[in-house]
């Protein structure tokens, strides 16, 4: 293996953007929707994508993080009204019809868990709020930090 040569590097204060263009590249902005959504998806997309954009939460390139959150809640949602319904407890006729939890449970907790992964990165978690720019408590660290957008 031959020598890699110098690093083509920006001597610094070169190429660097300015604070307010790093500002305006990661200002708030509603996504678009996406096309072809199930009805019941869209519906939440219309009902809680405003609130978030206009709550700094989201960017354009969270379009897909979205989606996919609200079809998660979306199928938790779902099948939480169907167990409440149906119940929880199901006659297993595979086992000579004893009873057993229904398989829904696992799905409920499967989305559930999976739509809260993804509400903590939109910032839907108490403890994500807590720890965002702008908080009124202000720190020092935060005002050090050099990668923060101030």
């Amino acid at each position: 293996m031959g020598a890699r040569g110098p690093l083509k590097l920006a001597p610094v204060g070169e190429n660097q953007v300015d604070k307010a263009s790093a500002a305006a590249m990661v200002a708030p902005q509603q996504p678009d929707k996406p096309t072809g959504l199930p009805i019941e998806v869209s519906e939440l997309w219309d009902e809680i994508v405003p609130v978030l954009a206009e709550a700094g939460l989201l960017s354009e390139a969270d379009s897909m993080t979205v989606e996919m959150a609200l079809r998660h809640f979306s199928l938790a949602r779902r099948v939480s009204n169907e167990l409440i319904e149906q119940g929880v407890v199901v006659e297993d006729k595979r086992h000579g019809g004893q009873e057993a939890k229904s398989p829904k449970a696992q799905i409920l907790k499967d989305n559930s868990s999976a739509f809260l992964e993804y509400a903590k990165q939109l910032g839907l978690s108490f403890a994500a709020r807590s720890r965002m720019r702008g908080d009124e408590r202000g720190s020092q660290e935060e005002e050090d930090n050099p990668f923060a957008l101030h």
